[in-house]
């Protein structure tokens, strides 16, 4: 089974705990890993520099979301319920 982008960020995250490095080599470091998985599902992927901006932004979108949760807001309820939707 493919990873969710819910696995990605697991990944990222166990890295960023585990290890401590920056945010450029855990990108890195998470998309070698789940293209390896893609590779051995034979699925084509795109280049590994556009896969590690994407990541990049989704782990920002994800940031924001976290950063302002104890929040109640219209506003912040939306971006959750936008970022459960990804």
């Amino acid at each position: 089974m493919l990873p969710t982008t819910r696995e990605v960020l697991q990944v990222y995250y166990h890295h960023h705990n585990n290890e401590k490095l920056s945010k450029t080599e855990l990108t890195t470091i998470t998309v070698r890993e789940v293209c390896e998985i893609w590779a051995r599902a034979r699925v084509p992927s795109a280049e590994e520099r556009n896969i590690i901006h994407k990541l990049k932004l989704l782990v920002d979108k994800h940031r924001t979301v976290c950063r302002n949760k104890t929040r109640g807001g219209t506003a912040q309820m939306a971006r959750e319920s936008n970022f459960e939707l990804i």
